[in-house]
């Protein structure tokens, strides 16, 4: 009797063992919510005129370097041109070509009245900021005719 109570206490004891052992296995664990990330920023074009020029013999046409100096590429746009002189108020709005990451293209302009020399020509690019840019500041260039 007294080995049949040590046998029945030892399989008592290893099932108990047992369930212990799967409870501990089935519980879920905790998990640990994930820390927060930083979303990268798509890159953006950035337009910047670099040169603009009168086209030798003509009054109202002129050319205008515009480019791209961001590493995304720049879809179409407008340039404004604005003729400053009192009294000789020529404008124009040119489409821009959509423009590679980092290349230029040059833009025919023709102002809608004749410039005389020494006539201050400011020029926008993307005027109406419809372009989200890096920089929206750099987008002006002013010359003298």
């Amino acid at each position: 009797m007294r080995l049949l109570t040590i046998a029945l206490t030892g399989a008592l004891a290893m099932t108990a063992l047992q369930a212990a052992s799967a409870q501990t296995r089935v519980q879920p664990q905790q998990t640990t919510p994930p820390g927060l990330t930083l979303q990268k920023k798509a890159p953006k074009p950035d337009f910047v005129i670099e040169h603009a020029s009168a086209i030798g013999g003509k009054d109202n046409q002129f050319m205008v370097k515009v480019k791209n100096a961001s590493s995304a590429n720049a879809p179409s746009a407008l340039l404004q041109s604005n003729n400053m002189a009192k009294g000789n108020s020529g404008a124009a709005t040119t489409p821009m070509p959509p423009i590679k990451a980092g290349q230029f293209v040059w833009v025919k302009v023709e102002l809608n009245k004749p410039a005389r020399p020494g006539d201050r020509i400011l020029l926008f690019a993307d005027h109406n900021n419809a372009v989200a840019e890096i920089k929206e500041k750099n987008n002006k260039y002013g010359f003298n005719w």
